[in-house]
């Protein structure tokens, strides 16, 4: 089956479409195989009438053999029709080569002189019929335990394009700040999101962290982006929306499910100047953190519990000063979690540092480096890695 730049696999419905959903690579190699389990068979069959030493005899047998077998199972399970060469093939085998068999054992030749005429036994019909009967059974087999594998791929590459839609990167100007975020998934679809939610008088930037992976972690994450953006378009204080989405994930997740948050939110200035500040608030997130134009990085952090766990719950948001050239940084923990080769954490000081090497790139290509050069060291298994900037252009107006 051709499969377009770009076009996906189609989800298998019976055991027959298994085969037509595959990639013509792996069909190619599956039929190869096929082909070789046959290939022997009328070489075996006909070994009292082949001489030794008759190579080229062999070999056609071989070859006709294999590609009787490969016809039979691409018309069973790909095409019907492939059906036609495989009985036209299984004419000449049966009866030309019978024929030109008996023609060879007297004259000669590529395959004889052979032992006796060769007619057809009881035992060649059972070797025959135990070659058919391993065939059909290795093919019910793929069939029925490939067919949910392929199933289960076809819903994940679903996942995944949900999750690409869900959590896009952004790039966007607001306000008179920049603003850029990105999340690499460790699998088909992560539990990470990164979301620019407008509002009439500014923005929130969120990136938030499902606690652990794959399409479970995938799905609570679509959730929490829409309670997300419910309740932060809907509550003017950032504590009480905090409190608000805390309510909502703890009857809407399972206990052990949890979220952990960091939300800036920063207001326009009715004037139309820069906003010279902004507003904090982490859920048992690691710290943000303030990276000046200059001197060391300042960590933030005013932490409560992540959301989803206590329903009672009541958060606090901090002030943030921004000044020309600042960043802050918000960041999920597979940064600061991802250790080196030599097994050593990251830690938030080693994001820290890396960021300060970094500060004077355009965000975006700090931002990329950063996620580019995070290590995958042994012990460790991945996690979904997300980083956000929030930038004060060096043109922008105190």
């Amino acid at each position: 089956m051709h499969r377009r730049p770009g076009q996906q696999w189609p989800m298998p419905r019976r055991d027959k479409d298994f085969f037509r959903a595959i990639p013509r690579v792996d069909l190619l190699w599956i039929t190869g195989g096929v082909a070789l389990l046959f290939a022997p068979l009328w070489a075996v069959m006909m070994s009292d009438i082949v001489a030794p030493g008759r190579t080229p005899g062999f070999i056609i047998w071989c070859v006709l053999a294999g590609l009787t077998g490969a016809c039979w199972f691409l018309g069973g399970s790909y095409r019907r029709i492939y059906f036609i060469p495989a009985v036209l093939l299984n004419v000449f085998v049966a009866f030309g080569g019978w024929y030109f068999e008996t023609r060879a054992s007297t004259t000669g030749g590529w395959f004889g002189p052979g032992t006796r005429t060769p007619t057809p036994t009881l035992e060649g019909g059972i070797m025959l019929a135990m070659f058919i009967g391993a065939f059909v059974m290795i093919v019910s087999f793929l069939g029925r335990v490939a067919t949910p594998h392929m199933r289960m791929r076809a819903e994940l590459r679903v996942a995944s394009d949900i999750h690409a839609a869900l959590v896009r990167p952004i790039d966007r100007t607001l306000a008179g700040l920049r603003v850029v975020a990105r999340s690499r998934a460790s699998s088909t679809m992560g539990g990470d999101l990164v979301d620019l939610i407008e509002r009439p008088d500014g923005f929130d930037l969120v990136l938030a962290d499902v606690t652990g992976h794959g399409v479970k972690a995938g799905v609570v994450m679509a959730l929490a982006k829409g309670v997300f953006h419910a309740h932060l378009r809907a509550h003017a204080d950032l504590a009480q929306a905090a409190a608000a989405i805390n309510r909502d994930l703890c009857r809407l997740t399972e206990t052990a499910m949890f979220v952990t948050a960091a939300i800036v939110r920063v207001r326009a200035d009715p004037a139309g100047s820069v906003p010279d500040s902004a507003e904090c608030l982490l859920a048992g997130h690691p710290p943000a953190i303030l990276l000046a134009s200059s001197g060391p990085a300042r960590r933030i952090e005013p932490s409560g519990l992540p959301l989803g766990i206590d329903p009672n719950a009541e958060y606090e948001s901090a002030a943030v000063t921004l000044l020309v050239g600042d960043r802050l940084c918000i960041y999920s923990d597979g940064l600061t979690e991802a250790v080196d080769h030599d097994g050593r954490e990251v830690g938030i000081h080693g994001l820290e540092q890396q960021l300060l090497r970094s500060r004077s790139l355009p965000p975006d290509h700090q931002l990329d480096q950063v996620l580019d050069t995070a290590p995958d060291g042994p012990g460790r298994e991945p996690d979904d890695r997300s980083l956000a900037l929030l930038a004060v252009a060096a043109g922008s107006p105190p």
